[in-house]
């Protein structure tokens, strides 16, 4: 019995942690577009952050690149890519 509360505490601990880790994501932000020409050594990750404030939370910048542009994109040099210009602050 001892074992099962033990148990049981673990997992709605283990599943709190989930739950706040994705706390924001899925949410819908108020976004512009714009479009970026992909040159040479060229990430998501750094293309998100040339357009958006640094009070931007890099990580749901890159959440809305990946849903403009399809989370398989690979980025080619010479393509164009939508990039979101996030309104809202972390």
């Amino acid at each position: 019995m001892k074992k099962l509360i033990t148990v049981i505490a673990l997992v709605v601990v283990l599943g709190s942690f989930v739950v706040v880790g994705m706390s924001g994501v899925g949410e819908v932000e108020d976004y512009d577009v714009i479009m970026h020409n992909v040159s040479s050594g060229d990430t998501a990750w750094d293309i998100v952050q040339v357009y958006n404030s640094p009070e931007v939370d890099t990580r749901k910048a890159v959440y809305y690149f990946r849903q403009e542009n399809g989370q398989d994109l690979m980025l080619s040099i010479g393509s164009r890519v939508k990039v979101p210009v996030l309104k809202e602050a972390k």
